[in-house]
């Protein structure tokens, strides 16, 4: 608060204002009661009549604690009830105040008698700075603004920018409604008090409204546009622009071998042009020298490492992925085993490339960056079911996977179930 509380006034029940000189007591002196006449002020300050009642005592003053100054005057009393009046000033900060006053008592002989009394004020007005959480395109919102100090009841009212459209600022403070439109909207609003005058205090609002979840559809089944071939995939590849991209296949029995063999199958975003991809899905690895073979479910985001996840998950489990953009920029992965009821998911970062959504069986690289495996003898067919996109699809390519000249995997026709890749060495197709 940084000013003073001032004594400007003084009177005592029976007696003069001017200080009496009376011979020393061998009693000492006593502040028998204390009181003040009103404890709490507003920001505006006030008169606070301190009452005291002592005894034995000549000399009486105040003195302020705590960092409060008050002018310290000495003045005459005796026994009875002295009053005194302190003047307590604005409050022109938004943090409240604690007057502390320090009553004493003396008389010549004697040692000080003393006593407290405590003065609250309020501070001035002031909006909090509101932490406004992110709202969602047709998703019900709502916020309270506070504020604090002055005198309430408080008023609000919007005074330049907007809100999103959607959305309306109470008298109260209160924000609330159902968004209609993404964006980052910037809002200024004025708060007024109840006093006289009346204090108004302005803040800046800031509110960040997301599109809504990717809603996936079932996709819709065309004749491919380009039939094409690859060393390490196979499978249908949707060109278009999608937010979002969800599918079930089976997970294939591998067949050990000579040779390190590897077979994975993942449902993803983007990779075809080579600016990003996002993915999830089971990889099934055999070891030429023991015979075993290892399953892993993962999830990775191109260019960053793939990441295993810790689900155990068996050849015949029926699998289902799901990626889908939950706010620009950032991604929910999601991968159930739907025969077991286990899942896995986690919010990741990418802002790459989403103009395909693929739904492949790969021949992965398993032993470093550059190299690809030969592409394991898998049975049954991988069945792709329950394909589902959130955005605009254009095109279809199905694509033929081909090593050393051979043809060793191949999807079957796409329908509005799904599609079917089967391990088999047929003639290659046009190169992609």
């Amino acid at each position: 608060m940084n000013k003073a509380a001032v004594l400007f006034g003084l009177a005592m029940a029976g007696g003069s204002l001017a200080p009496t000189a009376t011979a020393p007591r061998t009693l000492p002196p006593k502040i028998l009661a204390i009181g003040v006449t009103k404890q709490a002020f507003s920001w505006t300050g006030g008169v606070a009549v301190v009452a005291m009642r002592v005894q034995d005592a000549t000399r009486c003053w105040f003195s302020g604690t705590g960092g409060v100054v008050v002018t310290t005057q000495v003045f005459g009393c005796r026994d009875g009830l002295v009053k005194v009046a302190i003047r307590v000033p604005q409050n022109l900060s938004s943090i409240p105040e604690a007057i502390s006053l320090l009553a004493s008592a003396a008389n010549p002989a004697q040692p000080v008698s003393r006593a407290a009394i405590r003065i609250d004020e309020g501070g001035s007005l002031a909006a909090i700075g509101p932490s406004l959480r992110q709202a969602v395109v047709s998703v019900p919102y709502g916020a309270q603004l506070q504020a604090t100090g002055g005198t309430p009841p408080y008023y609000w009212r919007l005074v330049g920018g907007s809100l999103p459209a959607g959305l309306q600022l109470s008298s109260s403070g209160a924000i609330s409604g159902v968004p209609s439109q993404s964006g980052l909207f910037r809002a200024l609003v004025e708060v007024d008090d109840a006093s006289t005058p009346q204090l108004s205090v302005y803040e800046a609002l800031l509110i960040v409204v997301d599109p809504p979840p990717a809603l996936l559809q079932p996709i819709t089944p065309e004749p491919p546009a380009r039939s094409l071939s690859s060393y390490n995939w196979s499978g249908y590849v949707l060109n278009g622009s999608f937010r979002g991209v969800s599918g079930t296949f089976v997970v294939p029995h591998l067949e050990a071998s000579s040779s390190l063999t590897a077979t994975s199958e993942w449902v993803g975003l983007g990779g075809v042009r080579g600016s990003g991809l996002i993915q999830a899905g089971v990889l099934e690895v055999a070891d030429p020298n023991t015979g075993a073979v290892v399953v892993e479910p993962w999830w990775e985001v191109l260019p960053l490492p793939q990441n295993p996840i810790s689900l155990r998950v068996e050849p015949g489990d029926r699998v289902s992925v799901s990626l889908a953009e939950e706010t620009p920029g950032e991604w929910l992965i999601e991968l159930t085993d739907d025969t077991t009821g286990a899942s896995f998911g986690i919010v990741e970062a990418y802002t790459g490339d989403t103009s395909t959504a693929d739904f492949v069986v790969e021949a992965p690289s398993t032993e470093g960056a550059g190299g690809v495996d030969n592409l394991g003898n898998y049975s049954p067919p991988v069945s792709f079911s329950a394909l589902k996109l959130a955005g605009e699809e254009a095109s279809v390519d199905v694509i033929n996977m081909v090593q050393g000249g051979i043809q060793v995997s191949t999807p079957g026709p796409l329908s509005g179930q799904g599609f079917v890749v089967s391990y088999g060495q047929l003639p290659p197709s046009a190169g992609l």
